[in-house]
């Protein structure tokens, strides 16, 4: 629950970030769309990993991948370092660890 509600604030929060730094609907789509077609795209192997391999192992390397992410854009954001392409960046790689995450999420609460 906490790791689901991390990322979806961190969505929110970069949504944010991005539209105040550049007022720009098309970049705010990008974020959008950075975020989320890993999921959409990485979904075969991830979920084939998911079943491969130890899914605590795959979820805590994830989460923490996650973790270290928000970290690092939040520290750049606060001194003023967070570019929109570096944002961008950014949710392309939580959209990553999101895709990762996921599938053994699933499995084990099934």
């Amino acid at each position: 629950m906490l790791s689901a509600s991390g990322t979806w604030f961190q969505n929110l929060a970069a949504s944010l970030l991005i539209f105040r730094l550049t007022h720009s609907p098309f970049l705010l789509g990008l974020l959008n769309f950075c975020q989320f077609i890993p999921v959409l795209v990485l979904a075969p192997w991830t979920g084939s990993a998911a079943d491969r391999f130890d899914r605590r192992r795959l979820l805590i390397a994830a989460q923490t991948t996650a973790a270290a992410l928000a970290t690092i854009l939040a520290i750049l954001a606060w001194s003023g370092l967070a570019a929109a392409w570096v944002v961008i960046l950014f949710a392309l790689g939580l959209g990553v660890t999101s895709a990762t995450s996921i599938p053994p999420q699933q499995a084990m609460l099934e």
